[in-house]
């Protein structure tokens, strides 16, 4: 294990819980997904969450947060500065329907469904950061040169 992955470990806050009940979600494999992304990216230490929910929870969240209604794949709610020696720094919270995870999956099995829910994690993780795909074409391609950066990264990581 690297340096910095034992760092992350050590000084890193990740919560991780499960809101849903249509798809299995092995917590603890995620919450070590979170701390080798942090490693990764060099934002070791932070604190950061992750909720796996069911659509009707995304659906609500996406209507209230951004006046859409409809159940969406994943959304990120950067941190608000506590203060600015806040050890360690808060990033945010990231929020992942499970539910369409699977639909998006691309094929059936606990594999698939996996592999989708770390690409949603690590887009989530980028909107934390401050990536938006949203914002333009160029931004978008940097972003998404990102997500398979770090998923190749991660993956080799196993």
């Amino acid at each position: 294990m690297a340096h910095a992955e034992l760092e992350a470990r050590r000084r890193a806050v990740v919560d991780v819980a499960n809101r849903q009940r249509c798809v299995p979600v092995a917590v603890a494999a995620y919450r070590l997904f979170l701390l080798k992304l942090l490693a990764a990216t060099g934002r070791s230490p932070a604190m950061i969450g992750l909720t796996f929910v069911d659509d009707s929870v995304m659906r609500r969240l996406n209507r209230k947060y951004r006046r859409i209604d409809r159940a969406t794949d994943v959304l990120a709610f950067p941190a608000e500065p506590l203060a600015p020696d806040a050890e360690p720094p808060p990033l945010g919270d990231i929020v992942i329907s499970a539910e369409t995870a699977r639909r998006q999956a691309a094929g059936p099995g606990a594999g698939a469904v996996r592999e989708e829910c770390r690409r949603l994690l690590i887009h989530g993780y980028l909107h934390l950061l401050g990536y938006d795909h949203e914002r333009s074409p160029r931004e978008a391609r940097r972003m998404q040169r990102m997500e398979r950066r770090l998923d190749a990264q991660l993956s080799r990581k196993k």
